[in-house]
């Protein structure tokens, strides 16, 4: 699997417009980016198509984030590909279940983007160049 597309997960249009303004920062197109408002049609969206790293929010209609990010390394595609999980769920035990299930990496809303674009540019832009 050859692919620079991101997919974003996340029921908030606003939390989704806000990760697409950053990206756009660091130069990704937009016709890399492609967008879920649930699970149900993340799930449809990454068996069609083929991403490089997933942006994924807990607290989203089912199946919800931590449901979807198990299922998703359990599809050989996505088994070792970058998840991100962008929540605010910030319990310690969500964190630990989270990276314990095969987050890359966890970060915590309201987000500092100068932590998203550190996450997008050690998992997507480094290994991408």
């Amino acid at each position: 699997m050859q692919t620079d597309k991101i997919l974003l997960v996340d029921d908030s249009l606003m939390q989704r417009n806000l990760q697409k303004r950053i990206l756009s920062s660091l130069d990704i197109t937009p016709e890399l980016i492609m967008e879920a408002g649930d699970g149900k049609n993340a799930l449809k969206i990454a068996k069609e198509e083929d991403f490089a790293i997933i942006i994924l929010d807990w607290n989203i209609p089912p199946p919800n984030g931590y449901e979807l990010l198990k299922t998703f390394r359990e599809i050989e595609k996505y088994k070792h590909i970058p998840i991100i999980m962008i929540t605010s769920e910030a319990s310690s035990y969500n964190i630990k279940d989270a990276i314990l299930s095969g987050a890359t990496d966890y970060i915590i809303k309201p987000f500092d983007e100068e932590r998203f674009i550190e996450a997008i540019t050690k998992y997507y832009l480094s290994v991408k160049n």
